[in-house]
């Protein structure tokens, strides 16, 4: 089905069109979440048992949602740094689009 071509005022189409650009620039994307965790390990004659200055880590874990289900993987400290940053992006990302959605309703309320 073809779509009809839309007449939106100038200012609607910049508008669009910037935040078309903007996303359009985004390498990594990921949902979720990422902390950083120092762990006991468990093992009674372990310094960690003792001394809570003593545990093991750091730990990076991503937390996030595989269809109804919470997800955790634990990354390398160069994974999370690359995770962080698809964090990040999604973040912007998720503003971005809000931002498009209002955009859309200025130029639809224009057209009529």
């Amino acid at each position: 089905m073809a779509r009809k071509k839309l007449e939106l005022s100038e200012k609607s189409q910049q508008r669009i069109s910037w935040l078309r650009d903007r996303l359009s620039r985004f390498d990594l994307v990921c949902s979720g979440t990422l902390i950083e965790r120092m762990k006991r390990c468990g093992k009674s004659n372990c310094l960690c048992a003792k001394d809570p200055k003593a545990l093991h880590g750091p730990y990076h874990e991503w937390s996030r949602r595989e269809g109804n289900r919470l997800a955790h993987t634990i990354l390398s400290a160069s994974e999370a740094q690359l995770m962080k940053q698809g964090i990040e992006n999604y973040r912007e990302i998720q503003k971005l689009l809000r931002k498009w959605e209002k955009a859309s309703l200025k130029a639809i309320r224009e057209i009529d």
